[in-house]
């Protein structure tokens, strides 16, 4: 399962907000996301579990706080997925409620969503 394939199953749950892989790019606008996964898996037979973080940027703070509310709504306690050649077991939100992370140098605000990932 590769970043590109999270993205892709992202968009596919409705999710319409731009998403980049490990960075914002400097031409990124100004309503955009980041995917990132953890270092390591850990596993338990075929059982892996992994984090996915995604950090949610937007000009203004409250809406970038409904772009994470909206994606955690989206990705919480959703099971039974096939993403590119692995199945995604379940999906659970670690923080309910988006943390807030700052502000940007470009006047943007930053929130970021864990999830916890069970996949084999």
């Amino acid at each position: 399962m590769s970043i590109l394939e999270i993205i892709k199953m992202i968009e596919q749950r409705g999710i319409t907000t731009k998403i980049y892989p490990l960075a914002f790019p400097a031409s990124s606008p100004d309503e955009a996301m980041i995917v990132e996964t953890s270092q390591s898996f850990t596993n338990r037979g075929s059982v892996y579990e992994g984090t996915i973080t995604i950090t949610v940027k937007a000009t203004h703070p409250s809406r970038a706080e409904q772009l994470s509310k909206d994606l955690n709504t989206s990705l919480h306690l959703l099971t039974d997925l096939d993403v590119g050649d692995m199945q995604i077991i379940m999906i659970k939100s670690l923080n309910p409620i988006p943390a807030f992370l700052g502000k940007g140098k470009g006047n943007e605000f930053y929130y970021m969503n864990n999830f916890q990932v069970l996949f084999s």
